[in-house]
This record gives structure tokens, C-alpha cells and sequence, in this order.
């Protein structure tokens, strides 16, 4: 066997592995993400960042110990940031 042919194999199982993530932890992180974010489509939105996170952490190689603790991480970080885009501007800041 080549190595592209083993590359090819081990890019498949990475996939695999992050659509297992994916279908098994999908519906316990978006009620988390729900719990905190009123509004739907920004629910939504977070949910596809922490994802789309996880796929590029996946193939720049990360090492993730404990996939479902980085996962709801992500999504605390998502949530705050956020906020923070959404903060209403101070008066003060205003002037």
C-alpha cells in the first residue's frame, strides 16, 4: 500500500469519526445551546460554529482528550461571544 492510499484511509476514519461526534452529541448540544440563546436561528448558528470548529480541529490534528467536555467548551465560548457581538453600545461608549 502507497501513502496516499493510507492518507486517503486515515482522512475516511477522521471523517467517520467526526460524523459519529456529530449524530451522537448533535441533539444534547443544541438543548444546551437552546437553554442560553433565545433566539433560534443564533442557537442554530453557534451549533454549526462548534462543529465547523471541530472539523478544523480535526484536521489540523488537534488532539482532543475528551471530545464531549471540548465540544460544550466550544459552545460556552460560542454563546459569550455572542453576547458580546450582540451588547448593546453604553452611552458613554457612544460619545
Amino acid at each position: 500500500m502507497d501513502s496516499l492510499e493510507s492518507t486517503e484511509r486515515m482522512a475516511r476514519e477522521q471523517d467517520r469519526q467526526v460524523t459519529d461526534v456529530v449524530s451522537r452529541e448533535e441533539s444534547r448540544l443544541r438543548s444546551f445551546i437552546r437553554r442560553r440563546v433565545p433566539d433560534a436561528a443564533d442557537a442554530e448558528d453557534v451549533l454549526q460554529e462548534v462543529f465547523h470548529e471541530l472539523v478544523e480541529a480535526n484536521r489540523m490534528l488537534v488532539p482532543i482528550e475528551h471530545v464531549t467536555g471540548w465540544l460544550f467548551r466550544v459552545a460556552r465560548n460560542r454563546i459569550t461571544d455572542l453576547f458580546r457581538r450582540k451588547r448593546p453600545e453604553r452611552l458613554d461608549e457612544a460619545a
